[in-house]
C-alpha cells in the first residue's frame, strides 16, 4: 500500500511504496532529501520515488596502508643492517687485534677484549649482530602486521555496519 509524503523543503506531495516505510529518499521534484514515515502514514494514492542508493564503505586511507608497508621495509632493511655489522666485526674480530676494526668504526673500544681472546670476540659479534638483526626485523614486522589487521578490522566493521542499516550513507 502506498505512503503518502511532503517533501519539507518544496511542498511537492507524492505517494510512495509501502516498503519505503521507514527509509529515506529524494524528492522528484527539488531533489531534496525525504523521510518516509512508518506504517501509520499509509494511503492509497499515485506518485514517483526515487530511492537515495546506499554507497559501499569506503576503502582504508592510504596513509595506513603506506605506513605498513614502509615498516615492512623497515623491518628487511634493519635485520640486513644489524646483521652486516655484527658479522662484519665479528669476522675483523677473528683476524686478530691489528686488523680489527668494526663496521663503520664502531666497536673500537673493543680493541683489548680482542686482543685478549679474538675467537670468542669473533663469535660473539656475529651472533649478536644476527640477533639484533633478527629481534628488530620480528618487532618491527609484528607492528606492519598489526596495522595490517587494524585495516582489516576496519573494513569489516564498515561492511558489517552498510549491510545493517537501511539509511543511506553520506
Amino acid at each position: 500500500m502506498p505512503i503518502d509524503v511532503v517533501c519539507e523543503e518544496c511542498g511537492h506531495e507524492l505517494a510512495v511504496s509501502g516498503e519505503m516505510a521507514g527509509r529515506k529518499g529524494r524528492c522528484p521534484e527539488c531533489d531534496g532529501v525525504i523521510s518516509i514515515p512508518g506504517d501509520e502514514a499509509r494511503a492509497p494514492r499515485g506518485g514517483a520515488f526515487t530511492p537515495i542508493p546506499r554507497e559501499r564503505p569506503a576503502a582504508p586511507s592510504g596513509g595506513l596502508v603506506a605506513m605498513a608497508n614502509l615498516v615492512t621495509v623497515l623491518a628487511v632493511a634493519s635485520l640486513l643492517l644489524c646483521a652486516y655489522v655484527g658479522v662484519y666485526t665479528g669476522v675483523t674480530a677473528f683476524k686478530g687485534a691489528e686488523s680489527f676494526h668494526g663496521a663503520f668504526g664502531l666497536f673500537s673500544d673493543c680493541q683489548a677484549a680482542v686482543e685478549a681472546n679474538s675467537t670468542l670476540m669473533g663469535v660473539a659479534f656475529c651472533l649478536g649482530g644476527l640477533l639484533a638483526g633478527f629481534l628488530s626485523f620480528v618487532i618491527l614486522l609484528a607492528t606492519a602486521q598489526a596495522v595490517r589487521m587494524f585495516l582489516s578490522l576496519e573494513r569489516s566493521l564498515r561492511e558489517i555496519a552498510w549491510q545493517l542499516t537501511d539509511a543511506p550513507r553520506d
